[in-house]
């Protein structure tokens, strides 16, 4: 196959293809063949302005009664929520060559479109940031009725715009507690021919639901561990969507195989989606014949037109890769605990709860063994890996500490009814590389409780201390599809034997970080006008 020079040129600033000389451990990568070369695929996106595509932005805001619960910094959920919505706003107003059209709906118990489909301009930007303000909590959750809802809005905008790029991104802080909660049922529901992204918020929201709604076909899952970080959330995925260049893109492996960190398999070729302009991204590979292997990198331009296939063979020299073998086995580490955490979703209706308590019975034993076995395996792994940074000299290397993260946050919170949505968002960033990551436990929360003079809440605790998070706002109809135990240490297990400390998300830390995904994360997190109190404005300033 040969190179398209050009295309390369216009798309890609820079693309790799490099294997490490000595095999790879059968024990050490389970899965591979034996005998194999592990390597690197490194595809690096050109910097390019915002594409010309004509966008429709839906928002679907839940505004159940819960959104009037307060964060840390006194400030409501919805107050948050609302916060970023004027910062979009405000963004689009301000860079209008950026085809934008905002829809926005909010549901409880019914749904509504607050805001019809509009294009921000100065002269209807006061009246769209009042109907933001208008935004009142209320009622119960009916996310089934709010797909449905969201599916009659893109079905009208495509019939009317067909050429339009649809983008739907659905925010939830809570259980479902009206219309059907099966989770079939709902992932039935999704349009899956636009994009679409579910954002669990706080730690109230059904992790496995979200993270099943987000895992298919043009689909992710978010969850914002804390209200103040929306909007590097935001940024994220509005980055994605008006910075693409490529479409469909697929990676075909000729004499190898390709990680596939969804699934936990090596296959020869792997659906990613899209390509975003500065994006840098690795790939993992493995094959017998490294001089012999290449992949070959096929996909959409925006106008739908087909990509010539770009071949990227091995480079010359063998590399070094010993890190991203870790990142390997920190992928599959967490393909695992996803996996153990939905199979006892699944199997709920056998396990049993006294006030949250999971009984020991011999039918149990199994999982609490294989429970037990995990969490061991992460804690050797999260040992090795301190080991191997100590003598490289790496304890300040982001990439590493990124992957020390993803075990330690993942141990803390594996015996919690928290595990779904933690072990879900780690896997995600981790594998799709990106740069917003969740890393604050419901441990930290109720240390930091503890130990600050509470804001006046909604419901406060004995003594006035609130209650911690698993007790606010308890939803006995969710909680029996939760099938870990609380207080943590009912297996005897201890939470606080690895010496670690998870760094406060930083977006100049991260190491899937580019210039202009920072800088959009920003602006949708920088602090509001003159009108709100001061407090709150040096509250975004600390994650500026």
């Amino acid at each position: 196959m040969s190179q398209s020079s050009n295309f390369i040129g216009e798309m890609f600033a820079s693309h790799t293809l490099e294997f490490q000389e000595n095999f790879i451990d059968s024990n050490l990568i389970p899965g591979t063949i034996a005998d194999s070369h592990f390597g690197i695929l490194n595809l690096k996106a050109i910097r390019a302005d915002h594409n010309s595509l004509s966008h429709e932005f839906v928002f679907m805001v839940d505004r159940s009664a819960s959104m009037e619960d307060r964060c840390g910094d006194g400030k409501t959920k919805m107050q948050h929520i609302c916060h970023i919505l004027k910062n979009m706003v405000s963004y689009f107003k301000e860079h209008p060559t950026i085809r934008a059209h905002i829809t926005i709906c909010t549901f409880d118990d019914v749904c509504d479109t607050v805001l019809e489909r509009v294009v921000i301009t100065d002269t209807n930007f006061n009246k769209i940031i009042t109907t933001i303000d208008g935004i009142m909590p209320r009622g119960s959750t009916n996310i089934e009725a709010a797909i449905q809802h969201i599916n009659q809005c893109c079905s009208a905008i495509r019939t009317e715009f067909p050429t339009h790029n649809i983008c739907n991104v659905f925010m939830t802080d809570g259980q479902v507690t009206a219309g059907n909660s099966a989770v079939e049922v709902i992932s039935g529901l999704i349009d899956r021919t636009i994009d679409n992204t579910f954002i669990g918020v706080g730690l109230e929201h059904d992790g496995t639901l979200l993270s099943t709604l987000g895992s298919g076909q043009n689909c992710n899952y978010y969850f914002i561990d804390k209200l103040e970080n929306s909007g590097f959330v935001y940024g994220e995925i509005i980055h994605g969507v008006i910075y693409k260049m490529l479409t469909n893109v697929q990676l075909t492996v000729e004499f190898g195989v390709i990680y596939d960190f969804k699934n936990n398999k090596w296959v020869t070729s792997i659906d990613v989606g899209n390509i975003v302009g500065e994006s840098d991204k690795i790939y993992h590979v493995a094959t017998h014949s490294p001089n012999a292997c290449w992949v070959s990198v096929s996909g959409n331009k925006l106008d739908g037109s087909a990509m010539e296939p770009v071949c990227v063979v091995k480079q010359d020299a063998w590399a070094t890769l010993d890190k991203y073998i870790y990142r390997q086995r920190t992928l599959q580490h967490l393909y695992n605990i996803n996996d153990f955490v939905k199979r006892q979703y699944n199997n709920n209706n056998n396990m049993h709860h006294v006030f949250g308590i999971l009984e020991r019975t011999t039918a149990e034993q199994p999982v609490i063994d294989e429970q037990k076995q995990i969490r061991d395996t992460l804690h050797a792994f999260i040992d090795e890996m301190k080991i191997y940074m100590t003598v490289n000299d790496l304890m300040l290397d982001s990439f590493m500490k990124n992957l020390c993260d993803d075990i330690y946050i993942c141990y803390r919170t594996f015996t919690t009814r928290y595990a779904a949505m933690y072990a879900a968002a780690r896997q995600s960033s981790q594998g799709a590389q990106r740069c917003y990551t969740v890393n604050h436990t419901p441990q930290d929360d109720a240390a930091e409780q503890v130990n600050r003079t509470p804001p006046r809440l909604n419901r406060m605790g004995r003594g006035g201390i609130p209650p911690p998070p698993a007790l606010i706002r308890s939803n006995p109809r969710a909680a029996a599809s939760f099938p870990f135990p609380e207080p943590e240490n009912v297996f005897g297990f201890d939470n606080d034997d690895i010496e670690h400390k998870v760094a406060s998300f930083d977006d100049t830390q991260s190491p899937y970080r580019t210039p202009g995904t920072v800088t959009l994360m920003r602006a949708l997190s920088n602090a509001p006008g003159k009108n709100e109190d001061d407090d709150f404005e040096s509250q975004c300033a600390d994650y500026m």
